[in-house]
């Protein structure tokens, strides 16, 4: 069975130290070609993963918490386990140093299935990207996802201090 991203396929969640996402418009999915999401039946699941990126000083300059939240087990037509929404929210604390850039792009890839065709399960990757610069120095940190329709995920999250994941 065909999938597709419904949503956004890229977009920034922090552009020059400021929260630019609208947690209610900007998001991705992974849901049957043709499906409509109004559609949808069944539980709908939530799970949710954050972690924390920082300077990496000791006196941290800035701490950024990212959580990335997704619905999933949505049936469509009676089958299969399909996300209608996943978002990514941020949360930015500037320190006392100040001069930082700070930029996080998502970018969702194509999602697919797994399983077979009576129970497909959507399978929706995120790629996460955090740039940040100041007078010195500058930085580049990125996050692999992979989020399940049936609230299974997995994860790479590079330079971080924790990943924590509930659902």
């Amino acid at each position: 069975m065909s999938v597709v991203n419904t949503a956004e396929k890229v977009w920034k969640v922090i552009q020059d130290n400021k929260a630019t996402v609208n947690a209610h418009t900007s998001h991705a999915s992974a849901l049957p070609a043709g499906a409509d999401p109004q559609k949808l039946t069944g539980n709908q699941g939530v799970s949710s993963m954050s972690w924390r990126w920082d300077s990496g000083w000791v006196l941290k300059d800035f701490t950024l918490d990212l959580t990335v939240i997704w619905y999933h087990s949505a049936r469509y037509n009676g089958g299969g386990a399909w996300i209608p929404r996943a978002a990514v929210l941020p949360e930015i604390n500037m320190g006392w140093l100040g001069g930082y850039t700070i930029d996080v792009v998502v970018t969702a890839g194509d999602p697919w299935t797994e399983g077979d065709a009576n129970s497909p399960v959507a399978v929706l990757p995120l790629t996460v990207e955090m740039t940040w610069t100041n007078y010195l120095f500058s930085n580049r940190t990125g996050a692999e996802l992979v989020l399940k329709g049936n609230g299974g995920w997995s994860d790479h999250v590079q330079d971080t201090y924790g990943v924590e994941h509930s659902g």
